[in-house]
């Protein structure tokens, strides 16, 4: 182990960590290897620790879902086949706004700049990852000058926090070893500098106004809310005004769910009837923090009157005629609140009955001896979550658990704009780590998606972590098969319940009747370690839920 870094010994890597564990990352997912092993030298002297994990691409999943639970992640590489092993992990946080610091090694400077046929590099062009992680980070920088790299490392990690999108740093071996001096705390700017405080005052005082005149207005609540911490703003417009309010699948939440003024899920002609029509009939629908996804808009199927709708965004809000540039987001809702507030308040009717197609207020009485479907695990599943759970759920159970009505403080980790198959299970190990995760990690993974990422269940089992791992075991690729049928959404068949023979520390049930569930989600209440609990839940091929028959109706590739 190293020891403690002193003023005569504190290096780059130091410095980084330092600034890390600053903004709330006290884990780093990562694989070692040769160009990065200095920088791995130095974490264990640090208020940082490594949690290794099977691959590359994992660790980034890893690194996003701890982002989505902690508020920044961040996962190391060796150069070369490291970052572009992970760049997929990294587009999907790019894509769906997590602030994740990827961090990677290479050569030394020196060598960087001969540029030699060396292993892990593209012949001439020492850059070439750099230039790639570019595309989907909002800073990437190599470090090469250790006189400057603190300020390189400040800038990235601002421009990460700044942007709530992913950033690159690569590390070429001396620099790791290179000294430094130590920082000063970490003073980060402001997201979004509003051109004039007048310019926010005047926006909100023109939503406000549009707000007292409407008779029926809503607030449906995309992602950048949870993503830049905004849901205490958004709360207190909400309970000021009074207005009612749905969730979306890019932006799903339980601080929303809970909430009586909350209508539903609302996905276009996938939302629950009362839903669709409370919200594309009303005079004015408020899309805060939301973008128009196809997911969000339910697969082209949405029918909103471009008049009577505004997504106000970080650094922007557009209406039908105009946009407006240089808004700061959480700063608007704050004016909004008080501007709505001083008007004394607003006059809506009575709010229709909540719906969600999965409903904790549906009772649900189980048949032992019948043969479990999708439908029926669903309807089920809803009254297991409990508030403050994280739910991590990939592909077509991303769709189902979309429908869930969440409890307070309840997390959803899906990836309906990237849509990377694995994504969510890696997430869910990630999300396992967090400090401020504050109760149980439940991941739902059909046996396609988690063929992708399955060896990471190791890393659960490794660090004793009791996350419930559901698999929906249907024998292939169900979305596909309900898009475009053929053998070539078959995949190879696993008994997942055995797992534990060949990795110590999982647990394992098998689910085939509603019975069985019951039996299962008893034992799953009572889990606590050490290592995850497997349940793998037997279906048919060609079972999907009610909710799926209808979003595949709309869907055309």
């Amino acid at each position: 182990m190293n020891p403690s870094p002193t003023a005569t010994d504190f290096l780059i890597p130091d410095y980084l960590l330092q600034r890390l564990a600053e903004i709330g990352i006290h884990h780093i997912f990562g694989v070692p290897g040769d160009f990065i092993m200095p920088f791995f030298g130095r974490i264990a002297g640090s208020a940082v620790e490594h949690i290794g994990c099977c691959n590359e691409l994992n660790a980034g999943y890893a690194a996003d879902g701890y982002a989505r639970v902690q508020g920044a992640g961040a996962v190391v590489v060796t150069g070369g086949v490291g970052p572009l092993s992970l760049i997929n992990a990294v587009a999907g946080a790019y894509a769906e706004n997590v602030p994740v610091v990827v961090i990677a090694g290479g050569p030394g400077v020196a060598t960087f700049r001969r540029q030699p046929k060396i292993h892990h590099t593209i012949p001439g062009n020492f850059l070439a990852p750099v230039k790639m992680m570019a595309e989907v980070t909002a800073a990437a920088v190599l470090l090469d000058d250790a006189a400057t790299a603190p300020a390189h490392i400040d800038a990235a990690i601002a421009a990460c926090l700044s942007t709530c999108k992913p950033v690159y740093i690569e590390i070429p071996m001396d620099i790791q070893k290179a000294a430094c001096e130590r920082p000063e705390p970490l003073a980060l700017p402001e997201r979004i500098s509003p051109r004039s405080p007048a310019q926010v005052r005047s926006l909100a005082g023109e939503i406000a106004a549009r707000i007292g005149n409407g008779e029926r207005v809503v607030i449906c609540v995309g992602h950048e809310v949870e993503r830049f911490q905004l849901q205490a703003q958004l709360t207190a417009l909400i309970d000021k005004t009074g207005l009612p309010v749905a969730s979306m699948m890019f932006g799903k939440a339980g601080y929303v769910e809970c909430l009586d003024s909350c209508i539903g899920l609302y996905m276009g002609a996938i939302s629950p009837d009362e839903v669709r029509t409370f919200v594309e009939d009303a005079d004015l629908v408020l899309f805060i923090g939301a973008h128009e996804t196809d997911m969000n808009m339910g697969i082209g199927t949405a029918r909103l009157q471009p008049e009577r709708t505004v997504f106000l965004r970080e650094g922007e809000a557009v209406f039908k005629d105009r946009t407006c540039s240089d808004i700061p987001l959480g700063d608007f809702l704050v004016e909004l609140t008080r501007q709505s507030e001083a008007a004394g308040g607003m006059r809506f009717p009575a709010q229709p009955v909540q719906s969600f197609f999965y409903s904790r207020n549906e009772p649900f009485q189980a048949a032992p001896t019948d043969a479990l479907t999708s439908t029926r695990f669903y309807r089920r599943l809803v009254h297991f979550i409990q508030p403050g759970d994280v739910i991590a759920a990939d592909t077509s159970a991303g769709i189902n658990s979309a429908s869930f009505q969440l409890q307070q403080d309840a997390i959803s980790i899906t990836t309906p704009y990237w849509a990377s198959m694995g994504m969510c299970f890696g997430a869910a190990v990630g999300a396992s780590f967090a400090p401020r995760l504050s109760n149980r990690v439940i991941a739902l993974e059909g046996d396609g998606s988690l063929l992708m990422t399955i060896q990471e269940l190791s890393t659960l089992a490794r660090y004793q972590k009791p996350t419930i791992v559901f698999v929906l075991n249907n024998k292939g690729y169900t979305v596909e098969r309900m898009i475009h049928d053929g053998a070539f959404n078959d995949i190879p068949e696993w008994r997942y319940h055995k797992l534990p023979e060949v990795i110590p520390g999982c647990h394992s049930l098998q689910v085939r009747t509603e019975g069985d569930l019951e039996h299962a989600l008893a034992a799953a209440g009572e889990h606590s370690g050490p290592g995850p609990l497997i349940i793998e839940v037997h279906l048919d091929a060609r079972d999907v839920s009610d909710l799926f028959q209808v979003f595949t109706r709309f869907f055309q590739p």
